[in-house]
C-alpha cells in the first residue's frame, strides 16, 4: 500500500470537508504568515475549535456542525493522532458558518480545498458537493475519505483581507446507536433492510459489485462457525480480529446502498445499568430488557410475548430464514435452512427465545454491565489474556439471552421429576454448550435431512445407543469441556438413564443470536463494535505488558480445539472478509489482512482503519462503583489500574471424546 505521494487537488468554491473544525484570523498577516501563526496558536485536543484574535480583541471562529455533532458533539475524541475538530465525515452534508464579534465585519469569504491524500482510490471522481455558499457560511457535502487542505479567504470591513488554513482528517464515524440522530439511525436500518430483503443479483445490479445480502454473510459465518470439530471465528483468539474484518464488509455493502451509513455500535451495558443503578433497581426481571428502546419496532423488533418466539410487527416483522441454495451450498439444518446443524429448528422465521427453554434462568444481572467491561479494561495484563476473556461473561450473555432456547416441549417439568430445582437451572443455563459440545465430541449425531412435512418432534438430535448408553462420565467431560458438575455426579445410575433418554427424545433449538447463524439477527451487527471500541480504550488507558499474539502451545492455547490447526485464530490467518485500511502512501486500499495486521492497525498510535468512534466515554457508569476514566484524567486512569484487581485467563483445550474413523 505503500507508493509515490499523489499531487494535491485543489476545488474552489466547495468546502471539501469541516464538518467538525474551527479556524480563525489574524488581521495584518499574509495568507502564508496567518496560517502558520494560527496553526502555531491553536489550543490542544480538549478543545472543540480553534481561535485567534485580531489587534482589537474580537474573535473570528468558524463554527462547524452536521446533524450529529449539534446534538452529541465533536467525534473521535480520545485519538492520539487525531484533533479534536478537525474530524469530518465522508458524505455527509455539513454546515460552516463565521461566528464571533468580528464576523459581522466579513463582507466575503472565497474557499479553496485541496485533497492530499487517498486521491488515486478515486481519481477523477467529484471530491466535494456544495448546495449553498453565502453570507458567512456554507453547506457542503464531503465525498471521500482522505485529507484536505483548506483555506479560507476573508475579506472584512476596511479592506482587510487574510487567510486562514487547515488540514483537516475525514473518516466515518461509527456512533452510539442511542447517540445519533432518528433519522441517520433510520438510515442503518433501512439499508440494512435492503441487504436483508433483496436478492443477490438484483442487488448487484441496482447497487453495484460492494452490494452483498444478509443471506450471504449469514453463509460465511456458518461456513466458519459451523464446523464438525472447530470454530474458525469464536473461543479463540482470532474473536474479535475476525468479526472487526466481517463488520467492515458490512458496512461496504449497505454503502453500496447509501454511502453515508457506518455501523452503530450497541452499548448493551447501558441496558442492564438502567434498571440496575441505584433507585432503578426494583427488580431483577430480565423482561425489562426487551422493554428499552433497542427493540422498537423500527430497530432491532421486538419478539418478547410472541407465541411463535418471532418478530410479528415493524420492519423485522415475520423475516424469514434463508433457505440453502444447493448451487451455492452452504452449512445448514436438517430442513435446509441456513442454521447450524445442531439447531433443527423447522420454524421458517428468525427465532428470538430469550429463554432456556421456557425455564427461569436469566436474571437482569446476567446482562453484561458496567462492572465486566470495566473489569477487561484494567484487569487484564496481556493481549492474550484479554482477548480470551472479552469472548464470555462480557459479551456472550447477549447472544445467550437474545437468542434462547425453544421447542422443548415438558423438558424442564420432567427433569425436575429426579433433578433438585437447582440442577434444572444450571442444566438450562448449560444448553448454550452442550448440544453442539456433544455434536462435535462426536459423541451425538443430527440429521442430515428432514422433509418439510416431517413433524418437529421427529426431526431431533440422535443418540448413540449401539453400544449401550454413554456413560455419564464420558457424556459430562464432552458437554461441559472437562468439567464435572455437581448435579450430574448426584445423579443415580437410573436418573441418569432417564435423564439421558429425555435429553436425546427433545427437539431442542438455539434462536440464530445462540447459533452461527447469528448475523441474520439485526441485533448481531452493533455488538461487536462495541467489543472493538472498548478494546480501544483500553489500549490507551491500560497498555498491555504484553500485546503479542503467541503461536499457541500448551501452556498458551490460542483455540479451545488443539486437535485442530486452530484455523482463523493463528496470528498469521487472513480473516474471511477485505478491510479497508490506509496504506503509508495515504491512499485507502481493500485487502484481505491476517489478525496480526488487523489487531496492530487497530492500535491507537498506528491506527489505519477508514472509521472511529463518536467518543471513549461510558457516562451511564459514572453512578456506579465502576466510573470510566476519562481519557484526560492521568491520575484517575493510574488510580484506577492500580485498584483493580488483576486477573488472568487461561482457557481449558477441549480434545474430542470420540473421533471419527475418517474426521472431515
Amino acid at each position: 500500500m505503500g507508493g509515490r505521494r499523489r499531487a494535491a487537488v485543489g476545488v474552489p468554491l466547495g468546502l471539501a470537508v469541516l464538518a467538525a473544525c474551527g479556524v480563525a484570523y489574524r488581521k495584518s498577516l499574509s495568507p502564508s504568515a496567518a496560517a502558520a501563526s494560527l496553526l502555531a496558536a491553536a489550543p490542544g485536543g480538549a478543545s472543540f475549535r480553534q481561535q485567534a484574535l485580531d489587534a482589537s480583541g474580537d474573535a473570528l471562529e468558524m463554527e462547524c456542525s452536521n446533524e450529529d455533532t449539534a446534538h452529541y458533539g465533536q467525534p473521535g475524541r480520545g485519538y492520539p493522532w487525531l484533533t479534536v475538530g478537525h474530524l469530518v465525515e465522508p458524505h455527509r452534508e455539513t454546515t460552516i458558518t463565521l461566528v464571533g464579534g468580528a464576523a459581522m465585519a466579513v463582507e466575503a469569504v472565497d474557499w479553496t480545498v485541496a485533497q492530499t491524500t487517498n486521491i488515486a482510490e478515486h481519481k477523477g471522481a467529484q471530491r466535494v458537493r456544495t448546495s449553498h455558499v453565502g453570507g458567512r457560511g456554507m453547506v457542503f457535502t464531503p465525498l471521500h475519505l482522505g485529507n484536505y487542505d483548506v483555506s479560507a479567504l476573508v475579506n472584512l470591513t476596511g479592506g482587510v483581507r487574510t487567510t486562514v488554513s487547515r488540514t483537516l482528517v475525514s473518516r466515518y464515524v461509527r456512533r452510539s446507536i442511542r447517540a445519533m440522530s432518528g433519522a441517520n439511525r433510520d438510515k442503518f436500518f433501512a439499508a440494512a433492510h435492503v441487504l436483508a430483503t433483496t436478492d443477490y443479483s438484483v442487488g448487484l445490479a441496482l447497487y453495484g459489485d460492494d452490494f452483498n445480502t444478509i443471506t450471504n454473510f449469514t453463509k460465511i459465518h456458518l461456513n466458519n462457525a459451523g464446523t464438525r470439530n472447530t470454530d474458525h471465528l469464536h473461543d479463540g483468539l482470532g474473536f474479535l480480529t475476525q468479526h472487526a474484518a466481517m463488520t467492515m464488509a458490512f458496512e461496504r455493502s449497505l454503502r453500496s446502498v447509501d454511502a453515508a451509513i457506518s455501523v452503530p455500535y450497541w452499548d448493551f451495558t447501558y441496558d442492564a445499568e438502567s434498571f440496575l443503578t441505584g433507585s432503578n433497581f426494583t427488580t431483577n426481571d430480565p423482561a425489562l430488557l426487551w422493554t428499552l428502546d433497542v427493540w422498537g419496532e423500527d430497530w432491532f423488533g421486538n419478539a418478547s410475548g410472541s407465541k411463535y418466539h418471532t418478530i410479528e410487527t415493524g420492519r423485522w416483522a415475520w423475516q424469514k430464514v434463508a433457505v440453502v441454495d444447493h448451487e451455492d451450498p452452504a452449512i445448514h439444518n436438517a430442513y435446509g435452512l441456513l442454521r447450524a446443524p445442531w439447531n433443527t429448528n423447522k420454524s421458517p422465521f428468525l427465532t428470538r427465545a430469550h429463554s432456556m427453554c421456557a425455564h427461569e434462568t436469566f436474571s437482569l444481572t446476567d446482562w453484561p454491565s458496567c462492572e465486566e467491561h470495566y473489569t477487561l479494561a484494567f484487569a487484564y495484563a496481556s493481549w492474550y489474556e484479554w482477548g480470551w476473556a472479552v469472548q464470555y461473561s462480557p459479551h456472550g450473555a447477549v447472544h445467550k439471552m437474545v437468542g434462547g432456547y425453544v421447542n422443548c416441549g415438558d423438558l424442564m417439568e420432567r427433569a425436575k421429576g429426579f433433578l433438585p430445582p437447582s440442577a434444572v437451572g444450571q442444566f438450562a443455563e448449560s444448553l448454550v454448550e452442550i448440544p453442539k459440545n456433544l455434536w462435535r465430541s462426536y459423541l451425538v449425531e443430527y440429521p442430515d435431512y428432514c422433509s418439510e412435512d416431517t413433524p418437529q418432534d421427529q426431526c431431533h438430535v440422535q443418540c448413540d445407543y449401539s453400544a449401550g448408553k454413554i456413560g455419564k462420565d464420558e457424556w459430562t467431560a464432552a458437554a461441559y469441556e472437562g468439567d464435572n458438575p455437581q448435579w450430574i455426579r448426584n445423579l443415580s445410575h437410573k436418573e441418569w438413564n432417564d435423564f439421558y433418554e429425555l435429553y436425546c427424545d427433545t427437539p431442542m433449538a438455539p434462536g440464530e443470536q445462540l447459533e452461527s447463524a447469528s448475523p441474520a439477527d439485526i441485533s448481531f451487527w452493533p455488538i461487536h463494535p462495541t467489543l472493538e471500541r472498548l478494546l480501544i480504550y483500553t489500549r490507551l488507558v491500560h497498555k498491555f505488558s504484553d500485546a503479542s499474539w503467541p503461536e499457541g502451545d500448551a501452556d498458551d492455547a490460542i483455540c479451545l480445539y488443539t486437535e485442530t490447526d486452530c484455523r482463523g485464530h493463528n496470528a498469521y490467518d487472513i480473516t474471511s472478509f477485505e478491510s479497508h485500511v490506509l496504506g503509508s502512501d495515504g491512499t485507502f486500499e481493500y485487502a484481505y489482512l491476517t489478525n496480526a495486521e488487523i489487531f496492530d492497525l487497530n492500535a491507537p498510535g498506528n491506527y489505519s482503519l477508514d472509521y472511529v468512534y463518536d467518543n471513549f466515554e461510558w457516562s451511564h457508569c459514572d453512578d456506579t462503583p465502576f466510573a470510566f476514566p476519562k481519557l484526560d484524567d492521568a491520575q484517575s486512569i493510574s488510580e484506577t489500574a492500580k485498584s483493580v484487581q488483576p486477573r488472568t485467563h487461561k482457557p481449558r483445550a477441549r480434545k474430542l471424546a470420540r473421533k471419527p474413523a475418517a474426521q472431515p
